[in-house]
């Protein structure tokens, strides 16, 4: 599992990317390469595992939102210990 700090540095760096612009599904793909990011599509859903987060959405383009949600549900949870 990774750090809440590492977290933090994640999800702020993917709120810039989609801020800029950024295609989500680019971001993906560059999570894919540069991070060791892990995506599948299995029945009829997208899933991204990163940094110990798992997120899963029906639409491509709302992935990463999930993934995003998902890690700031982990980093309460694990502040709150």
């Amino acid at each position: 599992m990774s750090s809440v700090a590492e977290l933090r540095t994640l999800v702020a760096d993917i709120r810039m990317s989609l801020d800029s612009g950024e295609s989500p599904c680019k971001i993906v793909d560059a999570l894919v390469r540069e991070r060791g990011a892990r995506r599948r599509y299995n029945c009829g859903s997208d899933h991204l595992r990163l940094a110990g987060v798992t997120a899963s959405c029906t639409s491509e383009n709302h992935l990463l939102g999930a993934w995003v949600r998902a890690a700031e549900r982990r980093i309460a949870k694990e502040t709150a210990k």
